[in-house]
C-alpha cells in the first residue's frame, strides 16, 4: 500500500467508527427517551424494543401507537374475563355474593340495618344462598 492509500484507508476506519459510536449513543438517547415515555404511559419497560425508532419523533410515533393498541388489547380482555364470570362491563355485577359469604345471619343482619342499599341489592342473593344451607 502507498502512503496516499494508507491514509485513506485509515480516514475510512475511523470515519465508520465515529459513525458507529453517533449510531450507538442515538440510541442510548432513544432508549432513554423511551424508557421514560413508556414509565409516565404506565407501559411495561418490556416494550422498549418495539417503540425504539431512529430518532426521538419516530419513538414517539412508535410509543403513542403501542399505547393505543395495548389500552384496546387489555379492556377486550378484561371484558372478556369479565363477561365469562356473568359480569356486564359497564354494568357491575348486580349482587355482590362475597360481601356476604362467611358472614354469620347476626352480622348479615347488621349489615343490613346498617347500609339499606346493601341489603337491597343483596336480599335475592343472600336469600337463595341461605336456602341451599347455611355454610
Amino acid at each position: 500500500m502507498s502512503e496516499g492509500e494508507k491514509r485513506e484507508y485509515e480516514a475510512q476506519q475511523l470515519k465508520e467508527a465515529l459513525e458507529s459510536k453517533e449510531k450507538d449513543l442515538t440510541r442510548r438517547e432513544m432508549e432513554l427517551l423511551a424508557i421514560k415515555a413508556l414509565d409516565e404511559k404506565k407501559l411495561p419497560a418490556t416494550f422498549i424494543e418495539f417503540v425504539i425508532g431512529g430518532n426521538e419523533e419516530e419513538t414517539t410515533k412508535r410509543i403513542e401507537a403501542l399505547e393505543k393498541t395495548y389500552r384496546e388489547a387489555v379492556k377486550v380482555e378484561v371484558d372478556t374475563r369479565m363477561k365469562a364470570h356473568g359480569i356486564v362491563p359497564g354494568k357491575g355485577r348486580g349482587t355482590d355474593t362475597t360481601s356476604f359469604e362467611g358472614m354469620s345471619p347476626a352480622e348479615i343482619q347488621k349489615k343490613a340495618r346498617e347500609d339499606p342499599a346493601w341489603w337491597d341489592k343483596n336480599e335475592k342473593a343472600i336469600t337463595d344462598f341461605y336456602k341451599k344451607g347455611y355454610k
